[in-house]
């Protein structure tokens, strides 16, 4: 990695500590350049505005949840077990992205489309990595769907709802065990 390379990650980091404290409204680039410990004019070297560093932070912490995801399915084998580590990391993914968390409330109260693509460029991820699992499994015989992507979706805004209701860790996990039940059980007896 070049010193350049390095030293703009290194800027990333301190915005991103940076807007987790303050939140996006209220960090100025004095702030991060403060934080950084150099002058407004070597951030102005690698991004031209507040709202650019902005979106290398979040683009960070997309990929950054993506990996995460991907390293706990790629540690099982099974594509039952491969759901379940998803459901798991997944429900816990929002203490990891708090200005991904930050940027949907914004979405909401303003209307921004940047930020909205986004979220939305994120849940597709999401969904692409469910529904090649579910693929898989199709393919191998393990689950009896007929569309992964459609079921991949369900899931995932099944996660969603969950994740908004903000439960404490065991309530959480709890409920991820029975989401978990449903999703391979369904509801008939």
């Amino acid at each position: 990695m070049s010193e350049q390379q390095y030293i703009k990650d290194q800027l990333i980091e301190v915005a991103h500590q940076t807007f987790v404290r303050y939140g996006f409204k209220k960090t100025t680039l004095d702030d991060i350049a403060q934080k950084f410990g150099k002058g407004k004019t070597a951030i102005y070297y690698y991004f031209n505005s507040r709202d650019e560093i902005y979106r290398a932070v979040l683009d960070k912490e997309v990929t950054e949840a993506l990996d995460m995801l991907r390293q706990a399915t790629d540690k099982v084998t099974g594509d039952v077990e491969k759901i379940e580590a998803y459901v798991e990391v997944r429900l816990k993914l929002s203490g990891h992205t708090p200005l991904l968390n930050e940027a949907e409330h914004e979405v909401r109260l303003q209307n921004n489309e940047w930020v909205d693509s986004v979220q939305k460029r994120f849940s597709s991820q999401k969904v692409e990595v469910l529904s090649q699992i579910l693929a898989h499994g199709i393919r191998q015989g393990v689950f009896k769907i007929e569309e992964p992507e459609l079921a991949a979706l369900a899931i995932e805004t099944a996660l969603k709802g969950l994740e908004r209701d903000r439960l404490p860790s065991g309530e959480s996990a709890l409920r991820s065990e029975k989401l978990l039940k449903l999703l391979f059980y369904g509801l008939l007896q």
